[in-house]
């Protein structure tokens, strides 16, 4: 069809979508072939196969053919990215782009260097080959190392990995790559290290003659770079020299401005090599004397929860010192050589963000491990870093890196005191690099040092010299305009962060006390951000421990137990070290952990399991988890009965009906004169009961009004600022919203209605009469012979949307008649027939003690008289000669 801009067609496999032509290639003699079309990553250029045995490039932005390959019958294309193997630090890795050509009548496989570049390599293929998608790669994570995937015949995956390496050889470059290339084999070779340890004048002579070869400077910075990331540290001394001599730079082509910037890399390398071989030796000096002695300290966030941090006591042998190659490496990745990459930016395609972070994180372990650790003094230390080449607010950035990675192994007030000490060194320098040092502090997820270092941040902003300090502490390349201190104008915002902080090193280590206590084996724990930890709300806390209860071995009734045994005298239900913790947490977090509520949450998570079109839980499994889940709502108080309610709709709703389904299907071949020979059929007919007794029995305070109080503190609307504006929030540290219980929804009323009184009344008398036919089967007695007429017909038209198995499809004939009885005497002559079957079976008796909680409700349901329906299973027993289940059932009657 035509329209105003030109010709379009419509898209064979979905007529909505239109093509509209932008430009062609007139070639009316070729037509191209089908499944031969592949695009660049960048899509700027593609590539095509025609019937005439020739292959075209095509510029996509220009519309232009850019080169031709001929005598290439049936051939496929796949483009290739390469990044350069190895850049010097202060630039990103170049990229080329390469086309990989298939010809299958000559089963070869071919490199060409784009646009106009050579053949860089060629192979012979033994069978039919064909490309895998790019997509393919994120199914495995050991094929994200391949640049391309393709498959040989149809059972061999290839694999191939390429290098900007392959082109350089064909460019102005190639003299300089081909020595390049030989230095760093046998600087990586074991006969350089023997070498220079048994030789090491003529290895230095020999160093000496390859970087005086090198013509361009980019490649003379790679050999360098080369050199100081080896395991080689017996050569910072010559590099230092080498860099020193004036005549360096009459070997290599620069400009002027090349010259400034090569000569002012070279200097920060000579400094970083000058400031490594300080603090080396300030380490081996204090190595013989001993760790330093830091005094005692006090800190109003720290101290109240140094109780926990008993294990970590200070480490009785110094640790080491990081050596150069890690040290330079580090040093080349970080931002002493180029500026920071930021998130979603050109410059950050070479390196992320979070590698970025992680070198830092590196080189401040190198930097400071000593000074947080007491093996340098703090007052020698403090004067070192002073005349390092670094900048003070980026060393400050570096610190708080390796804080946050590590466990504090010294005492945390130590850690605490020396921090707040480096921070006051340089007031104006914080002030500046204060944005970047919060934004540490939330994407953290070690909350101990977290908390570490947001105390030394308010013990900087308390700081009364603060302000002079800052006045005076001017450099002469900052400008001397005066600044407002974002810590003084942040200092509330900190403390109430401080005491976040707090509540979660407390709440974690109780979680991790009640991993070890009642979690299996296989439990693999997580640690958030205090980002967002700080989003989810006060929230986090129940869903979290939720978390951790739902597949654990602790019952809901025993996390009851634990929480009442705080008020009375009596010893603790569980191991002493968990209710400690519990205890602790309990009395820290008064409103944003309630027991009900966590009981709940716990059921909701194995409500979503069992619903997930996902799970790989089994039926036996399945009906496990629903008895879990009415297990835990059978323990919510009547605060939590709203909660609880709306769990069990929505466990209705969904999982509920393809387990009835399931479990009906399986009674169709049944005889239900007898009782049930498969334990399994009768386990999941009691799940269901127990279910459906919960259901009614949450159901009656469900519409009771319920306040529910949260913590100001921990308000989840309160929004993360600080001096710099509100912080950009990534697309990974947003909460999920759909893996937190929704209190503030059923709490407001927005949640399901669920089903009416009636309806869960009707379900759970027909689910107890199910459960007893097939644990006894029919009964025999004419009052009782008719289990389908001990339901009301309105009660029956309840039970239609349920699985109903056989025996109740006598509901539906209506030549059937009920027997010349009330439904009351009815329904007393099956309870007496159900007592008497449970009191003659020891199987049931001692194996199934809910069956008779479900008999007890049942009658109460039935408005008959439950204490004597106890009474009556007590003189059963007695009749069965089971005497002493008798007086134990008599002595629990006494006490009720």
């Amino acid at each position: 069809m035509d329209s105003e801009s030109g010709p379009c067609y419509v898209w064979p496999g979905n007529p909505n979508w239109t093509l509209k032509k932008i430009y062609g290639l007139a070639d009316t003699t070729r037509t191209a072939l089908p499944a031969t079309f592949s695009v660049s990553s960048d899509l700027k250029l593609a590539a095509i196969t025609d019937n005439q045995c020739r292959v075209t490039l095509i510029d996509l932005h220009k519309g232009i053919a850019l080169r031709f390959w001929k005598g290439c019958k049936e051939a496929q294309t796949c483009f290739v990215d390469a990044d350069e193997g190895f850049a010097p630090a202060g630039r990103l890795p170049r990229r080329g782009s390469f086309m990989l050509m298939y010809l299958p009548y000559s089963n070869t496989l071919e490199l060409w260097s784009l646009i106009h570049g050579p053949l860089l390599k060629s192979w012979s293929i033994d069978g039919p080959l064909r490309f895998v998608p790019s997509l393919a790669k994120s199914l495995c994570t050991y094929l994200k190392r391949f640049s391309v995937l393709a498959i040989i015949g149809n059972d061999n995956l290839l694999g191939l990995k390429f290098s900007l390496d392959l082109w350089f050889p064909h460019t102005k470059e190639a003299s300089d790559f081909k020595r390049f290339a030989s230095l760093r084999n046998w600087i990586n070779s074991k006969a350089f290290k023997s070498c220079l340890h048994s030789d090491q004048i003529n290895t230095v002579a020999r160093l000496e003659n390859e970087f005086q070869g090198f013509s361009l400077p980019d490649w003379f910075l790679k050999a360098l770079w080369i050199v100081l990331t080896s395991k080689s540290s017996g050569l910072l001394d010559w590099i230092s020299q080498k860099l020193a001599n004036k005549d360096l730079l009459g070997t290599l082509t620069l400009s002027e401005s090349q010259k400034c910037a090569f000569q002012k890399h070279l200097n920060v390398v000579r400094s970083l090599i000058a400031f490594y071989q300080s603090l080396s030796e300030a380490y081996e000096r204090q190595s013989l004397q001993g760790a330093a002695p830091t005094p005692d300290s006090t800190n109003a966030f720290i101290t109240p929860v140094a109780s926990l941090f008993r294990q970590c006591v200070k480490a009785s042998e110094l640790p080491k010192l990081l050596p150069p190659s890690v040290f330079f490496r580090a040093a080349a990745h970080t931002r002493l050589f180029r500026p920071a990459a930021t998130r979603g930016s050109q410059a950050s395609k070479g390196q992320s963000y979070h590698k970025c972070a992680a070198y830092e994180a590196i080189l401040g372990r190198a930097i400071f491990a000593p000074y947080f650790q007491g093996t340098v003094p703090a007052k020698s230390f403090l004067l070192l870093i002073d005349t390092a080449p670094i900048p003070f607010d980026y060393l400050l950035v570096l610190a708080s890196r390796y804080l946050v990675t590590i466990r504090p192994i010294a005492d945390l007030l130590q850690i605490t005191q020396l921090t707040e000490v480096l921070y006051k060194r340089h007031p104006r320098k914080l002030a500046l690099v204060f944005v970047e040092l919060y934004q540490i502090i939330l994407s953290s997820r070690n909350y101990a040092c977290g908390l570490a270092i947001c105390s030394a941040l308010i013990g900087a902003a308390e700081e009364p010299s603060l302000h002079s300090q800052a006045s005076s502490d001017v450099d002469d390349d900052v400008d001397t305009s005066p600044v407002t201190s974002p810590l003084q104008a942040s200092r509330g915002d900190l403390q109430l962060r401080a005491e976040h902080l707090q509540d979660m090193v407390v709440f974690h280590h109780c979680l991790t006390a009640f991993r070890q206590s009642y979690s299996p084996p296989s439990w693999n724990a997580r640690a958030c951000s205090v980002r967002r930890i700080l989003q989810s709300g006060p929230d986090y806390f129940t869903n979290e421990f939720a978390r951790h209860l739902a597949p654990s071995r602790l019952k809901p009734s025993e996390l009851v137990d634990i929480y009442r045994y705080f008020g009375g005298r009596n010893s603790p239900p569980c191991e002493k070290e968990f209710a400690d913790h519990f205890h602790a947490m309990c009395q820290r977090l008064p409103l944003s952990f309630e027991v009900n509520r966590v009981l709940v949450c716990a059921a909701w998570r194995l409500v979503r399991q069992l619903a997930s079109p996902w799970t790989r839980l089994g039926r036996a499994e399945k009906f496990s988890h629903l008895s879990r889940v009415a297990d835990f709502l059978s323990n919510t108080s009547n605060a939590g009965h709203g909660l609880a309610f709306v769990v069990a709709s929505q466990c209705h709703e969904c999982p509920l009906p393809q387990l009835l389904k399931q479990h009906s299907t399986s009674l169709q071949s049944n005889d239900f004169t007898k009782p049930v020979n498969d334990a399994a059929l009768l386990q999941e007919a009691m799940s269901l009961c127990q279910f459906f007794k919960e259901f009614r029995q949450v159901s009656i305070a469900a519409n009771e009004g319920n306040l529910l109080l949260r913590d100001e503190r921990w308000d989840s609307r309160q929004r993360l600022v600080c001096p710099g504006g509100e912080l950009q929030e990534s697309k990974e540290t947003r909460p999920r919203t759909d893996s937190a219980f929704p209190l503030d929804k059923v709490a407001a009323g927005d949640g399901d209605a669920g089903p009416p009184f009636h309806a869960l009344d009707a379900w759970f008398q027909f689910s107890v009469i199910h459960a007893a036919i097939l644990a006894l089967g029919l009964p025999d007695d004419e009052p009782a012979r008719c289990p389908v007429h001990l339901l009301s017909a309105a009660q029956w038209e309840d039970c239609n949307g349920l699985h109903l198995p056989v025996w109740t499809h006598s509901v539906h004939n209506a030549n059937q008649k009920s027997p010349p009885m009330s439904l009351k005497q009815r329904r007393r002559a099956f309870l007496d027939w159900l007592l008497r079957g449970l009191a003659g079976n020891a199987n049931l008796r001692t194996e199934y003690p809910a069956f008779l909680s479900s008999a007890f409700s049942l009658a109460s349901a039935w408005d008959l008289p439950t204490s004597a329906a106890r009474l009556f299973y007590v003189v059963s027993l007695y009749e069965n000669w089971a005497d002493r289940d008798a007086e134990e059932v008599a002595c629990i009657l006494t006490v009720v």
